[in-house]
């Protein structure tokens, strides 16, 4: 696994994952920027391979605007 290091409107990112997951991303290559600029980033986003994990989440809103339901 490695990570590369982008930098997008001024913010450093990372993203962590084998060489498939950057085969899919050429198009991030212009705004790739070296490790040194790590000490500035925002968040790191690890990609893996795997089923991915059951997750569901419905939010409601009343018709006036005021109530937000999380359920």
């Amino acid at each position: 696994m490695m990570t590369k290091y982008y930098k997008v409107a001024e913010h450093v990112f990372g993203v962590s994952g084998e060489a498939e997951v950057f085969a899919l991303m050429a198009y991030y290559e212009a705004f790739a920027v070296g490790h040194q600029d790590a000490s500035e980033t925002v968040f790191v986003l690890t990609v893996e391979s795997g089923d991915a994990p059951e997750y569901s989440e419905e939010l409601r809103q009343s018709e006036e605007g005021q109530d937000v339901v999380k359920l």
